[in-house]
């Protein structure tokens, strides 16, 4: 691996000719002379650029997200709409998911149990769940949900 390094004391090369002319070439104003500081701090600047782009606080990121309509809610227990499902598939991670072959794996939930007669499924979640907001997501959120969702009072 090669190293340049480059101060103030390096004597600026000579311009190259054209040919057999012997003639120098035009002075560029980016790297001929007195403008190679222009350049080093150009290139500074786009590097230093190109770092703030890369390291962008995760407020700052934006997903954009083709949808036809406006959704009519994102309210899950009200949504009625596929525009509104497709943005809450976004938002949402139920406790279990659909693969690409359209069988159910786990998603929020690790494993569950399934009672012999079929009346009780027990869900085991994944440790260290987390709200956005950085509040532990736990059972009692979901048994909340689905009283919610059965609740009349929800409605439509």
């Amino acid at each position: 691996m090669g190293v340049l390094s480059v101060s103030a004391s390096t004597p600026t090369p000579p311009l190259p000719t054209r040919g057999r002319e012997k003639k120098p070439l035009s002075p560029s104003p980016l790297w001929g002379g007195a403008g190679w500081g222009l350049c080093r701090a150009g290139l500074a600047l786009a590097v230093m650029l190109l770092l703030l782009a890369l390291i962008q606080p995760a407020a700052a990121q934006v997903l954009r997200r083709a949808n036809g309509a406006e959704p009519g809610t994102l309210d899950p227990h009200k949504s009625e709409t596929i525009n509104d499902s497709h943005i809450e598939d976004d938002l949402f991670e139920g406790l279990v998911s659909m693969d690409a072959d359209n069988r159910i794996v786990p998603a929020v939930a690790e494993s569950w149990t399934i009672s012999p007669d079929g009346m009780v499924y027990t869900f085991h979640l994944r440790p260290h769940l987390e709200w956005s907001n950085g509040e532990a997501l736990t059972a009692e959120d979901f048994v909340y949900s689905f009283r919610r969702m059965v609740d009349p009072a929800t409605g439509p």
